[in-house]
């Protein structure tokens, strides 16, 4: 039970294997006058902090071992009267209305943060027991107890949200609005919990803090997967960065078809519609959008010509990208946009004109939009920008509010228009991630970049202690890649463990079928794992850039496990590792057998067993399938797909529907008596500890069965 203990000279928030000793709290006036509030009252449920111009309450709420803290209070004018401040220099601060520190997190060992570097997107700091070094708009915080995990997961309230800063005190969580002159404060400081098991905690707090907050929304776990990203896509960004026209798509989509590259769906991404000014990267995040509709000169006949076209000569299907801003800088005055849809419409204190801050105006304006790109042909939209909410719509409404408002709208027409088809990008601010509706897949990463070793380390570890932290709040996409520069299969490997949507986004002419086709299956279906790809348990909280061992990734099948491992030293040096799937939450067989995809090589390994290893560089790195051994049989799958263990479903004692045909593998102590593909008796041979078998056509689904 979480309770609040008085201390000679400290109160400390307590429970088993729980303790943030010395609490202190602050409010602080826009002036920037602090407060500094001392405890003069501790019940096991809250603690009460007052002077003559402020009081604070801090309530514990706890549901099956999960604790929401809650401030309330605001700045007093006349005690007699419960009034509050009404001017501008004592409102209460939109960047840090009220503040609770703790200078020791008792037990803890090390931690990992979730910090949101720049406003869309959050990478990880790795740290000791240090507290005070969590750096500020810090997200959320798992951290090795002495004897347990234990997370700290700040929250978007109806009003407020709340990030984490270190300082010279200790651990603050702080409360920001982004809007000036709030008088009061009551929201969630944080959700905490512990388990034995970290991986555990993400999927609790959220599901738990999303019904807490009286959210309209669902846990990852509950939300459906649009089935358009079960299958291979592309984006035209880095094909055609600036200029992206109705040719160049066809293009692309026709070197596919000769490549017999089996993508799906398609997005037309940023420069596509009418925007002021020229089209260069020097100048694009100052320009607005003057027409939602496409470029004429780059789509002389229309977007819907470009699209039909597509999808009649390729199959595919087609998405929109936009940010919800309009363009990077809102919406052109003078634009047929602007003057079409004015009543949607209003100009921010920077003067720029944007959609109206209230879901009605969301969904009116997303709504006319989206009607439009229907109509085209377009299939799901990409929405972009998505964490700049205080750069448009500051002082024009508190966080909570504005963020409920945008996301509630878009979704609504999404929903209306595309069944909820949608991918959030740069969206990974708390008020984002706590307010999406029924969108399920989010982006959790800066934009790729090729030809660039160093930056896969950066990207790596943003993709998968993201998609950790929030795992129970959206799937990671680990955005397109593209197949012919010198990161290309490790990129690959990365996305097909993702768990969320693979697409490629090379030039035309240089797509690579060879990285791309163990992606998939013939008719595109990608082997997606069942969650998001997040780092092993020795991985979690330990800095690969300095550790000298080596970062490993895991996910999930339906029949086994993927565990890749990588280099990511800063000075490239040769790392250490072992690879084990008793490492990892859910396994719990007696034996494994471990395929070396790369290698091709198979390894028996039973409970305390592992594969140790030495990675000398960067361009070095190991992907096994691991799959149960049963009745001393395991099967391996097909062995030409990174997810080999994706490729088949039992439905029968020995009995099983492979996807694809291909070489297949399998492992067994007893060497079958026949084995038969679709009722034929076929041959099968003996390769190391492992057996092969050709199922015959590509493209088709196979019945295999053995017989011992």
């Amino acid at each position: 039970m979480f309770k609040f203990i008085k201390q000679s000279n400290s109160v400390d928030l307590i429970s088993e294997g729980f303790c943030l000793k010395n609490l202190s709290i602050t409010v602080k006036a826009q002036d920037n006058t602090v407060y500094s509030l001392p405890i003069t009252r501790v019940e096991d449920n809250l603690i009460y902090g007052v002077v003559d111009e402020a009081e604070a309450t801090v309530k514990i709420n706890e549901t099956d071992g999960i604790l929401a803290l809650v401030a309330e209070g605001g700045l007093i004018r006349d005690r007699s009267k419960n009034q509050f401040f009404d001017n501008a220099a004592t409102n209460l601060n939109s960047h840090g209305a009220f503040s609770l520190t703790f200078t020791e997190v008792e037990g803890l060992k090390s931690y990992t943060a979730s910090n949101l570097t720049v406003f869309w997107t959050v990478n990880d700091v790795i740290g000791s027991s240090n507290i005070k070094d969590i750096v500020p708009k810090t997200q959320a915080i798992v951290y090795e107890g002495k004897d347990n995990y234990g997370m700290l997961f700040a929250t978007c309230d109806k009003q407020y949200k709340s990030m984490f800063e270190g300082s010279e005190n200790g651990l603050s969580v702080t409360l920001q609005s982004f809007k000036r002159g709030m008088l009061k404060f009551s929201s969630v400081l944080f959700f905490a919990a512990v388990d034995n098991n970290p991986y555990q905690l993400p999927q609790k707090l959220a599901a738990h803090g999303l019904e807490f907050l009286g959210k309209k929304a669902a846990a990852t776990n509950e939300k459906r997967y649009p089935e358009i990203f079960e299958y291979l896509g592309w984006c035209s960004w880095d094909a055609f960065p600036l200029c992206v026209t109705h040719q160049g798509i066809l293009d692309k989509m026709e070197e596919f078809k000769t490549k017999n590259i089996p993508v799906r769906w398609g997005i037309i991404d940023d420069m596509w519609s009418t925007l002021d000014g020229e089209n260069n990267r020097a100048s694009m995040h100052d320009r607005k959008l003057t027409d939602f509709k496409a470029d004429p000169k780059q789509f002389p006949n229309g977007l819907k010509a470009a699209i039909s076209e597509v999808k009649e000569k390729y199959g595919v299907k087609i998405g929109i990208w936009h940010p919800f801003t309009g363009y990077w800088h809102g919406f052109d005055p003078e634009g047929a946009t602007a003057k079409n849809y004015a009543k949607y419409l209003t100009e921010n204190e920077d003067g720029r004109l944007i959609v109206k801050p209230t879901a009605e105006d969301m969904f009116g304006y997303h709504n006319a939009f989206y009607t439009y790109i229907k109509d085209a042909g377009a299939d799901f939209v990409k929405v972009d920008n998505q964490s700049a909410l205080e750069w448009f719509y500051r002082s024009m409404g508190t966080v909570g509010e504005i963020a409920t408002a945008v996301h509630t709208g878009i979704e609504g027409a999404v929903g209306l228009n595309f069944d909820g088809t949608i991918i959030n990008c740069m969206g990974c601010a708390t008020e984002n991630i706590w307010n999406r509706p029924n969108s399920v897949i989010n982006r959790c990463s800066a934009d790729f970049l090729p030809e660039n070793r160093k930056w896969f380390i950066d990207h790596i570890m943003q993709c998968t202690y993201t998609c950790y932290f929030y795992s129970g709040l959206f799937k990671g996409d680990f955005d397109m890649f593209w197949t012919d520069d010198g990161q290309a299969v490790k990129n690959s490997v990365l996305r097909a463990m993702s768990g969320g949507p693979v697409y490629v986004s090379d030039k035309v002419g240089r797509s690579v079928a060879e990285i791309i086709l163990p992606l998939a299956l013939a008719d595109g279906k990608i082997l997606r794992c069942k969650n998001s790809a997040v780092p092993t348990y020795d991985c979690l909280i330990a800095d690969p850039r300095t550790t000298g061992k080596a970062y490993k990734v895991w996910n999930e099948t339906d029949n086994g496990f993927v565990i890749a491992a990588f280099n990511l030293d800063k000075e490239e040096k040769t790392v250490e590792g072992s690879i084990s799937p008793f490492e990892l939450s859910g396994a719990n067989a007696d034996a494994y057998l471990g395929y070396n995809f790369f290698s091709g090589e198979a390894e028996l390994l039973k409970k305390g067993e592992s594969i140790d290893f030495k990675l000398n560089n960067y361009d070095d790195y190991k992907f096994y399938n691991f799959v149960p051994v049963k009745n001393g049989f395991a099967l391996i799958g097909l062995i030409g797909k990174y997810i080999t263990s994706a490729t088949y479903k039992q439905f029968g004692k020995n009995k099983y529907t492979v996807l694809n045909g291909g070489e297949l593998a399998f492992y067994s102590e007893t060497k079958p008596e026949c084995v038969y593909v679709d009722g034929e008796k076929v041959p099968f041979t003996a390769k190391n500890n492992y057996y092969l078998v050709d199922l015959g056509e590509i493209s088709a689904s196979h019945i295999l069965e053995f017989e011992f």
